[in-house]
């Protein structure tokens, strides 16, 4: 067991990033995480594994809950963001993803809380993924180059990922200019 606590999930700052909207009990969460919901397109979840997750958020110091005085079967509780839970999704909501394959889920959830907390957030996290995906497309065009010609498949794998590097900073310039 590593001594050092596990970083927070993508799950997780996105119930961070629904407390930070209004205070909440579980099943509601839930909901906002199932059916139609935008947020239902990248992450689905099952509602022990939600309860699960609040536990630990809890546990962090990121959340905190008060049992509902109303009379429901069973009792609910409803949580809110903490100060220091609040800091870490401000952080984690304007931060880059570290990896290309990062783009899908965890880029697309913190572009959803970053487009909800305004215009100037969200294009300082867009300028932010352009600015690390262009590094990226330089790395990955240095190895393509660096492959010799004879190489075929591992030319092959470079260029497909040269290809997604690109496509992704085409997608980002589309996102910006729908901001602007």
């Amino acid at each position: 067991m590593s001594p050092r606590p596990a970083a927070p999930l993508t799950l997780e700052f996105i119930l961070l990033g629904l407390l930070d909207a209004r205070p909440a009990h579980g099943y509601d969460l839930h909901k906002q995480l199932s059916g139609d919901s935008p947020l239902a397109m990248l992450w689905q979840v099952k509602q022990s594994q939600l309860y699960a997750l609040l536990d630990k958020l809890e546990a962090h110091g990121l959340v905190r809950s008060q049992p509902l005085l109303e009379e429901y079967t069973p009792p609910r509780k409803q949580y809110d963001l903490t100060p220091l839970g609040r800091e870490r999704l401000y952080a984690w909501r304007s931060a880059p993803v570290e990896h290309v394959r990062d783009l899908r889920q965890e880029f697309l959830a913190r572009l959803y809380f970053a487009r909800c907390a305004g215009d100037e957030i969200a294009r300082g996290l867009i300028a932010a993924q352009t600015q690390r995906c262009q590094v990226w497309a330089g790395r990955l065009e240095a190895r393509l180059n660096a492959e010799a010609p004879e190489a075929h498949f591992p030319r092959s794998v470079h260029a497909f990922r040269v290809h997604q590097v690109r496509a992704a900073l085409a997608w980002l310039t589309e996102l910006e200019g729908e901001l602007s």
